[in-house]
């Protein structure tokens, strides 16, 4: 594995040197003239395909913010450790957790017990999902694109590509499931909350048991 991914990395033009500490990898990602980016995208296309192989190698990576200053590459590698940390927790479909992107889900990474946020995904929203049908994530993702508009129906009708009226029948159903009106505060912080977890899992989560 270390002969592929130093192949990758010469293919890259990467300058730097490949690290093997434990079970990991460490190497530094050039980012000049915005070009995180796309060394980003390659690393991202080959850690997928590794994946679809014949032996389906689970590789996941953690990216740190953007270092400038030498004294800033001890942080820089635990800001790393904390996004590989969350990614083995949340297995994002994406398999690179990018510790710049993570917001308040950084403040997950301190819980300890992984199944807890299993837990609350399902608690918050897991009867919105249903297994039996074509579309089991359909009131998730509906709930999901309303938020992210805000309760703006019209806007989020748009963006769903579907009439107002049949927008407002989902949401009936999304009350009626959860027991909480959308615009509900605590109910909104909960469902944003269930909602990253959710998108950020591979598979979005088992069902539980």
């Amino acid at each position: 594995m270390r002969q592929q991914l130093q192949q990758q990395l010469n293919q890259q033009g990467n300058p730097f040197p490949l690290l093997e500490r434990s079970n990991m990898f460490l190497f530094l990602l050039p980012d000049e003239e915005g070009e995180g980016f796309q060394q980003k995208k390659w690393l991202q296309q080959w850690l997928q395909a590794l994946a679809d192989g014949e032996e389906g190698l689970s590789l996941l990576c953690g990216l740190s913010a953007p270092v400038r200053q030498l004294q800033g590459y001890p942080r820089a590698l635990s800001q790393a450790r904390q996004a590989l940390d969350l990614c083995d927790t949340l297995r994002p479909t994406q398999r690179i957790s990018d510790y710049q992107q993570l917001g308040f889900i950084k403040l997950l990474s301190a819980v300890s017990d992984p199944a807890l946020l299993n837990d609350f995904m399902h608690d918050t929203l897991g009867c919105l999902i249903e297994p039996g049908r074509k579309a089991p994530w359909l009131l998730l993702e509906t709930l999901e694109t309303l938020l992210q508009e805000n309760g703006n129906v019209v806007r989020a009708a748009d963006r769903l590509g579907l009439h107002r009226n049949t927008l407002h029948q989902r949401i009936q159903r999304i009350e009626k499931l959860t027991g909480y009106p959308v615009s509900h505060p605590q109910f909104h912080l909960n469902a944003s909350v269930a909602l990253v977890i959710w998108r950020l899992s591979q598979n979005h989560l088992q069902d539980p048991p």
